[in-house]
């Protein structure tokens, strides 16, 4: 598997370095606006547009290998590919791992740079303050810093969760498309219809699922206890959906 995920890299190499390129452009405007403008508007819009691209570019990434997965498809590189002796389970799996990996790394460069940024910004400004005052009133009204701490990071964890398993099932609507209308026209219309539909009814499930009531010492702990029912079934849903899409592949989808 790890030449499949070497080869996937190289296909993504050019997208990773242009975001790369744009997270530099951004970082030098955050610099400029703490050392040379000394402007703390400028530097609070070059925070938040670090937050901004990670979001962005997150969902580019995964953007990307999905739309790749449709060309791979319909494609004679993509008939070369899937005919190889190499396991449809592997090479999905390289796939999905590879758009992973590319989505994380592209957030943690984002959190780093930011973490940075801001620990710049408590020198040259008052930002520092600004989360001394948050941390004072939340205290007042009977919360902790530690909490709060725990609910972003639960929340990521959740974000990121169920955007990957989104674009499983996106996976799963392409081949499961590809596999009903084989070559005829008309097939990426039902793909997306297809995705539309499953993951409507993923979500749907989901959401009615209870949220639980630990009692635990840790606050992160709590927070992922308390959501793990909604935690398995999308882990779960991006699963099945792997094993199906690997499945119909095995199958020999129509290229």
């Amino acid at each position: 598997m790890l030449k499949m995920i070497k080869y996937e890299y190289r296909k993504s190499l050019t997208s990773l370095l242009c975001m790369l390129g744009g997270y530099a452009m951004i970082e030098v405007y955050l610099l400029i606006s703490a050392y040379v403008l000394e402007d703390e508007i400028h530097f609070s819009a070059a925070l938040t547009t670090l937050l901004i691209a990670a979001y962005i570019s997150y969902f580019l990434v995964m953007i990307f290998g999905v739309t790749s997965y449709s060309k791979e498809l319909k494609q004679k590189s993509g008939y070369l590919l899937f005919m190889t002796p190499v396991s449809s389970y592997k090479i999905l799996g390289a796939k999905l791992l590879t758009n992973l990996i590319n989505g994380v790394i592209m957030v943690a460069v984002i959190a780093v740079l930011f973490i940075t940024g801001f620990r710049i910004g408590e020198d040259k400004f008052s930002f520092g303050n600004v989360l001394k005052s948050i941390e004072e009133l939340y205290n007042e009204m009977g919360g902790s810093w530690s909490e709060v701490i725990a609910k972003i990071l639960v929340f990521i964890f959740l974000f990121l969760l169920v955007t990957y398993m989104t674009v499983v099932v996106a996976y799963f609507a392409i081949s499961l498309s590809a596999t009903i209308l084989q070559n005829k026209k008309g097939k990426g219309a039902i793909g997306v219809l297809l995705f539309v539909v499953i993951i409507v009814l993923v979500y749907a499930v989901g959401y009615q699922l209870p949220t639980l009531d630990f009692d635990v010492s840790s606050a992160f702990a709590k927070d992922v206890l308390d959501h793990l029912p909604i935690i398995l079934w999308f882990l779960a849903s991006a699963v099945a959906a792997y094993i199906g899409s690997a499945t119909l592949l095995e199958k020999k989808i129509s290229l």
